[in-house]
């Protein structure tokens, strides 16, 4: 039988520690990412030179710096997910509509093969000795979530609902140039239901403006779902 796939019933906001590493214990992603360092670690570079550190004192500031790095992961993965798919242009031409016509304000767009909505966070996680810094160490965190077939409810120019059976997110965590990255697991299959509040507000380009994102392969508008906008939604 073909294994079951995990429904990832997402809030607004939900986090990417909670979508991708649900029965991770921190501690130990942190242990799993230290041992695929380089053999001289994050600090032993940087600090060696400077102070007189035990290889003991070294590693254990590499588990605090990559504990820090690793609290990116409770970043909201719901704002990003439907940011991105109000890019596609029968999204935004969608929210043109429903702005514009008061006997039809609510629309269903399906989007059939969207492309793939990626994002990355750059950051640095810096040291300090009595409130001096020292050194600052950089990481990248990329973030993919590859959609199937994706309905999305439109309602007065605004996103309410995300609905997508089949989809899979993949993340990748690495220092500086690092490759491969320390921590990059399988991409993880998903079937994703999304009820936003407050809705999203679907940025409108003008009318001269290219969107940002082509419209995916066929994608169609859909008369509204009988009941949307009720019920649960208000």
């Amino acid at each position: 039988m073909p294994a079951t796939i995990p429904t990832v019933d997402v809030t607004y906001p939900t986090s990417l520690w909670t979508a991708a590493c649900e029965g991770l214990d921190k501690d130990e992603l942190v242990a799993a990412v230290r041992r695929r360092l380089p053999p001289d670690g994050l600090t032993a570079t940087y600090l060696r030179s400077k102070f007189h550190l035990r290889e003991a004192t070294l590693r254990l500031l590499d588990s605090r710096i990559l504990k820090a790095a690793l609290e990116s992961l409770d970043q909201d993965i719901a704002g990003p997910l439907v940011s991105g798919l109000s890019a596609f242009q029968r999204v935004t031409e969608a929210a043109r509509e429903t702005l514009g016509d008061v006997e039809q304000p609510e629309v269903m767009v399906v989007l059939l093969d969207p492309h793939p909505v990626t994002w990355t966070d750059q950051f640095e996680v810096e040291v300090s000795v009595d409130q001096d810094p020292i050194a600052q160490f950089p990481f990248r965190l990329v973030v993919g979530v590859n959609l199937g077939e994706t309905s999305l409810v439109v309602r007065k120019g605004a996103i309410e609902a995300v609905t997508c059976e089949l989809a899979s997110l993949a993340v990748s965590f690495t220092f500086a140039d690092l490759t491969p990255p320390p921590w990059a697991p399988e991409p993880r299959p998903l079937s994703v239901r999304l009820d936003l509040h407050p809705p999203l507000v679907v940025p409108l380009p003008a009318d001269k403006e290219v969107t940002k994102v082509p419209g995916p392969r066929q994608a169609t508008t859909m008369p509204p779902v009988p009941g949307a906008g009720k019920g649960s939604r208000g």
